[in-house]
């Protein structure tokens, strides 16, 4: 199955950007992502040899070992990348990426921790979703869910599934057989904008029961419940939240892995997270984001945390 990952990022992110591709890579994906960034273009870009993609401006492509072609798409807009994300996989799907079989959507602060095999046949059974680990019990008879279920109504839609988690926006796969979906995620976001004030420049707005304070995640639940054909929805183990089958490692929170001290914050009672260990342990692969010397210097301050940890804990 020809699948096109994308994700977006500015700032210091195109770490979480090289370690998502070198989990991508380390667990069989050979194809084609596509990076939509803001800023500054990732300085580990540099050890590559660079070709401009043809029709866009600043937007150099660098070709893997692994046959695997990595495209840099710069994008004029203002929106909170987090609020932009269907709206770019439209654009991708609609420019870029017509004649690929599915497209799926990773977060840059997530890296893939299963065969990539997992994911084909996963969207194979409808929109691949993952529920958030909080606020992960929310049934259908929920304030929240039900004030969603009228906005959809006043909109023209129908709720055809009862939907009991709610649902995390870092990742989306998807067949291209199933691209209403996203033009159902957008409306839902312009929605949110034009009749709720939600604003689309801000991570968060507004505070619960507003119905679309955290924009694109509200937008994307009120979807899967209106949505007619099928999704495929796993429970937060999914990216790591709880113990379980775990298909990707997703590090929510202000600070990332690439970010953190372990050793300072062990002294505070926080030990490496799930999500820490597996980005350092794709930091170096097919892209090296560090030197051999500073990896191994941050590997033992994860482990000395670590160990710290098992005596220390914040209550």
């Amino acid at each position: 199955m020809k699948t096109a990952i994308c994700t977006l990022y500015e700032g210091n992110y195109h770490y979480g950007v090289g370690a998502l591709i070198n989990s991508l890579v380390a667990n069989q994906f050979s194809g084609d992502v596509f990076v939509g960034y803001r800023g500054a273009l990732p300085p580990w870009l540099r050890q590559y040899h660079t070709t401009n993609l043809v029709g866009w401006k600043d937007a150099p492509f660098i070709k893997l070992s692994n046959g695997s072609t990595i495209y840099f798409l710069f994008l004029q807009t203002n929106i909170h990348f987090t609020n932009y994300k269907p709206q770019f996989l439209i654009d991708l799907t609609t420019g870029l990426c017509t004649n690929y079989d599915a497209i799926a959507y990773f977060d840059p602060d997530i890296v893939v921790c299963r065969h990539w095999e997992y994911f084909e046949d996963w969207m194979k059974y409808g929109v691949a979703l993952v529920h958030e680990s909080v606020t992960n019990d929310m049934p259908p008879t929920h304030p929240l869910r039900r004030k969603w279920m009228n906005i959809a109504k006043e909109e023209g839609n129908e709720v055809h599934r009862q939907i009991h988690s709610y649902i995390n926006g870092g990742f989306c796969g998807l067949l291209l057989s199933h691209l209403s979906f996203l033009h159902t995620w957008q409306k839902f976001i312009d929605i949110g904008i034009q009749k709720y004030h939600a604003e689309n420049k801000n991570f968060m707005t507004h505070a619960r029961p507003y119905p679309f304070r955290s924009l694109d995640q509200d937008a994307l639940n009120i979807t899967a419940m209106v949505y007619e054909q099928e999704i495929s929805e796993v429970g937060p183990e999914a990216m790591g939240f709880v113990y379980g089958v775990v298909a990707m490692a997703h590090a929510v929170g202000r600070h990332k892995p690439w970010n953190k001290s372990f050793l300072y914050n062990s002294f505070f009672g926080n030990s490496p997270t799930f999500a820490d260990k597996a980005f350092w342990n794709y930091a170096n692969g097919e892209i090296k984001l560090y030197s051999k010397n500073y990896l191994s210097i941050k590997k033992f301050s994860m482990l000395a945390s670590s160990f710290i940890g098992r005596f220390y804990k914040r209550n």
